[in-house]
């Protein structure tokens, strides 16, 4: 099916049944994963082999291929992400979409040819991150799926830069690039494509399940005459993890949309919408495009599983689970079970079915049945169906069709470019900061007036440059002027596009009253500083995992850079050896934000909610976002003896969220000097490992 509308219709596969499904459907491009580096790492995804078939194919068809590698990488995954780049560049892929500002560095400097966006993972939500990223040499940015409209619109008019956005699928509560809930529960992390979903979990709320922070799916499908006239160039759909069925019905839909001339736009709409009702089963939601704090755009009573709901366990005796059918079954449809009491979910097929003991072929919304489940269920886990058996038979086509496609074997060059890339960067040392970089500790506090009790106790104390910070500044400012040395402003991680010129006033005022010394969270504040003769340190928001990561950094203009709280011990000796440690910083303590949300929270809504282990999480409203806090911080303070014998010598300690708490600002810092901690809280990866 050949598209009519200069705009892009941008499709997800997880699996080449999908990746078909997709171009057959009348998608102008596929984006997909490898085996590894891709942010959706349960899915199946592709090998270099599969797309020495598909990539010609695509092509063959006036239809590209992306490929997402937007995860972060540790530094032992460099090298084979090397070798997928050269892979990639030899099969020309028609784009590699990243996260990691190591993975920019290394295609900038020996892969020039090959194309790059910015995954969504970025969290670009203004037009400073999109013109910074354009300067970069990246060729498009997929926008933060918390923009609305008119923000697109404002962007639009500044920038030349190609544009993406979501227009369908899943969403996540905190901004993309921002949660580290997953990282605090241990081991996996949301941006290294294994993130163990605790926004879909339950939380106990006054005794009741309750699912605060599960998001509806975006679907705007109904604004998509607005978003086709809003300057945004290629409209995505998520669902890597969906089924064909999925991704074949929602591409059908958007492609009917984007070609209607205006006068059957409406009727199109209208069609599309019922392709789309059978295969999203979540409430449905225009996300943030019309509203920039949405209220009604979770899931507080029910679950986040996707699929269509299938039924509720009723009992589960030899093998077979009783239920009332909440859709229509047939055999080899695909289930997914959602557990009562933990969350986990397994998927199997639907092979044996009996209603009044007689076995059946296929039962009818609302019948009483049994099924054959490959192990025990509780009474109330929850039954989806995520594709139905009509779709199950694609698989064997696809292959079929996979077999028969002539491939286009990689180059013999492919593999020397690939060890003289690697060569080069095993050489590859961190040179120092050209100017010396502030050692020592730098400890972070909420307010202005606690600057001056804890100045005398650090080597820098850095302050948020939070709205009611900037109404104070003046108010402080004579005192300030005299530890403007020691001080430093921290600008936040979202600067929504309306609040940029304000931001830009600010930062000119402080320059010139000679506050130089400044700690950046997001790609978009190296526009912000351009040609301001400052110094620069990084936050935990900016992801460096890895050697090129820094490197880009410094090139970039920071002196201090925060190594990525979600490194584990090997990972950290990887960095040492390659001379990190003299430009690193290391975040040791901070009750950090797990979720950095623009979800409006109702006062009506409760500010606390217990987890299944009994822990406590709660919220805070801020400048127009929502944060979500843990009652136990993140701490490496018991580490420091061993991160100063690795040879780190510059820390961070965040107090932000401990209040006005002098007995807690006491104790904290009495274990960082003494490298003890006895207290409760989560050493993210350190130990288990990041996977």
């Amino acid at each position: 099916m050949q598209p009519t509308n200069s705009k892009e219709l941008l499709a997800p596969a997880g699996n080449i049944e999908s990746f078909l499904a997709a171009l057959d459907a009348g998608a102008d491009a596929v984006y997909l994963g490898l085996k590894s580096f891709s942010a959706r790492g349960r899915a199946r995804n592709f090998s270099i082999k599969d797309l020495e078939k598909l990539i010609p194919y695509a092509h063959g068809h006036s239809q590209k291929v992306y490929v997402a590698m937007n995860t972060i990488l540790k530094e032992s995954e460099l090298d084979p992400a090397i070798g997928a780049l050269a892979a990639l560049s030899d099969l020309q892929v028609d784009a590699v979409i990243i996260q990691d500002l190591g993975l920019c560095h290394l295609i900038k400097k020996h892969f020039p040819k090959l194309p790059i966006h910015a995954s969504t993972q970025m969290t670009v939500h203004n037009s400073a991150g999109v013109i910074q990223l354009g300067e970069m040499g990246f060729d498009r940015v997929v926008l933060a799926r918390e923009m609305t409209l008119e923000e697109i619109g404002q962007v639009r008019k500044k920038t030349s830069v190609a544009l993406e956005a979501f227009v369908q699928g899943s969403m996540c509560f905190s901004y993309a690039g921002s949660c580290f809930f997953s990282s605090y529960l241990g081991g996996k992390s949301s941006n290294r494509g294994v993130c163990s979903q605790p926004c879909r979990r339950e939380f106990r709320d006054s005794g009741q399940d309750v699912n605060p922070f599960s998001m509806g799916d975006l679907s705007a499908i109904e604004l998509m005459p607005q978003l086709l006239k809003s300057g945004v160039d290629s409209f995505k759909i998520e669902g890597r993890m969906k089924s064909v069925e999925y991704v074949e019905s929602v591409v059908k839909a958007y492609r009917m949309v984007i070609d209607a001339s205006p006068v059957d736009q409406k009727d199109a709409i209208e069609k599309a919408k019922g392709l789309l009702k059978p295969v999203t089963a979540r409430q449905r939601t225009t996300g943030f495009f019309l509203d920039e704090r949405p209220t009604s755009i979770t899931l507080p009573g029910r679950s986040g599983n996707v699929g269509r709901y299938a039924g509720k366990v009723v009992s589960c005796k030899k093998g077979r689970a009783s239920f009332n059918a909440g859709t229509d079954l047939h055999l080899r449809d695909r289930l997914r079970v959602q557990n009562v009491k933990t969350g986990g979910r397994v998927a199997f097929s639907l092979n044996d079915l009996w209603v009044k003991g007689r076995k059946v072929k296929e039962v009818k919304k609302g019948t009483f049945a049994e099924i054959a489940v490959p192990h025990k269920l509780n009474p109330g886990d929850t039954l989806f169906m995520t594709t139905s058996h009509q779709f199950r038979g694609k698989n064997v086509s696809a292959a079929r069709r996979l077999g028969s496609m002539k491939g286009s074997p990689l180059s013999g060059g492919c593999g020397k470019l690939a060890s003289k890339v690697k060569r080069n960067i095993s050489a590859e040392m961190i040179a120092p900061p050209a100017q010396k970089a502030k050692g020592g500790l730098m400890v972070r506090v909420a307010e202005l007036g606690e600057v001056y009790g804890i100045i005398g106790q650090c080597e820098a104390v850095s302050v948020p440059l939070a709205r009611a910070n900037i109404h104070n500044i003046r108010k402080h400012l004579k005192r300030l002027r005299s530890m403007k040395e020691k001080l430093v402003w921290s600008l936040p991680l979202v600067i929504q596009e309306g609040d940029v010129p304000m931001y830009n006033d600010v930062i000119d005022f402080l320059i010139h009253e000679g506050f130089l010394n400044w700690q950046i969270s997001n790609v978009g504040h190296f526009y912000m500083f351009k040609g301001r003769n400052v110094d620069l340190s990084t936050s935990q928001y900016l992801h460096a995992l890895n050697s090129q990561a820094v490197i880009q950094l410094q090139e970039l203009g920071c002196s201090r850079i925060n190594i990525s709280i979600e490194s584990d011990r090997d990972n950290l000796a990887l960095l040492v050896e390659k001379g990190v440690a003299g430009t690193a910083d290391l975040l040791v303590y901070s009750h950090l934000p797990l979720y950095v949300s623009r979800v409006k929270w109702e006062k009506k809504q409760r500010r606390g909610y217990g987890g299944e282990k009994g822990e406590q999480y709660f919220l805070k409203e801020r400048d127009g976002l929502t944060y979500v806090y843990s009652e136990k911080p993140f701490s490496f303070l018991g580490y420091i003896k061993l991160f100063k014998k690795m040879g780190f010598r510059n820390f961070q300690i965040d107090l932000s969220a401990e209040g006005r708490d002098k007995e807690a600002f006491r104790s904290v810092l009495g274990s960082f000097k003494k490298g003890v901690w006895t207290g409760e809280g989560s050493a993210m990866n350190m130990e288990v490992g990041l996977e």
